[in-house]
């Protein structure tokens, strides 16, 4: 008997997580005011490739984030990913993205109060702080 009551316990979870997984997999927007491009600079590193430490310098970075997707360039590359999961805490919000092809995700957080995008580095790369260009500026 209290096999059975256990074994209705684990179905019902199985299905409401199942529920719920198929309701994750919508779009995920990010709403018009957090839209825009943000500029600044990945500061310099050190890179341990195992046999030797090499120095990276730093470079600009500008992140542009449109309604449903984001870009990021910096240097010669550029790469675009779509958000998969956005939460809203004051006046702060923090996004995470997937770009295709890439087992890390993209993280960022934007101060909507100071107009600041803090990209969080994917190792060893260290953390970026950009700032929101102004329309007037991007003209």
């Amino acid at each position: 008997m209290y096999l059975r009551g256990m074994l209705k316990s684990i179905m019902i979870l199985g299905i409401v997580a199942s529920c719920l997984s198929v309701y994750a997999q919508e779009a995920v927007f990010v709403k018009r005011k957090w839209l825009g491009t943000y500029n600044g600079i990945v500061p310099a590193y050190r890179l341990n490739t195992g046999n030797e430490l090499l120095d990276v310098e730093s470079d600009n970075l500008s992140i542009i984030l449109s309604k449903a997707s984001f870009n990021i360039s910096f240097g010669a590359f550029s790469y675009t990913g779509q958000y998969t999961a956005i939460v809203k805490v004051k006046n702060k919000l923090r996004i995470e993205g997937k770009i295709e092809g890439r087992t890390v995700n993209e993280y960022f957080l934007i101060d909507r109060k100071k107009k600041q995008l803090t990209r969080s580095g994917i190792i060893p790369q260290p953390d970026s702080t950009l700032d929101k260009l102004r329309k007037k500026q991007g003209k």
